[in-house]
């Protein structure tokens, strides 16, 4: 099988990820910094349905201003959920938990 690079992260990036599988597809859900500063992580979502030959256009989930990270990603059949930590809804920039 091949490599395929979803998304490569910047020098400045403090990335994460989660990956599931059911049958022959894989999910991936990640953190990518796309300002270049201390803040700016957004979530993305990347899928395969043929066991990882190909994969989808990242798709941005968080799309927000401030800094979005640590995804956690599951799935169950055709049903795929990811949460994830955001700072983006509160004034004191304390995290909160979105899906």
């Amino acid at each position: 099988m091949d490599t395929f690079v979803v998304s490569t992260p910047s020098a400045s990036s403090d990335s994460s990820s989660s990956m599931t599988v059911v049958g022959n597809a894989i999910y991936l859900a990640w953190s990518e910094n796309i300002t270049g500063g201390e803040e700016g992580n957004e979530i993305f979502f990347s899928k395969s349905i043929d066991g990882g030959n190909t994969f989808s256009e990242k798709l941005n989930l968080s799309q927000n201003d401030d800094d979005s990270r640590n995804p956690s990603i599951a799935a169950y059949r055709n049903e795929v959920h990811v949460v994830w930590d955001d700072e983006s809804v509160t004034p004191s920039h304390f995290s909160e938990i979105l899906y």
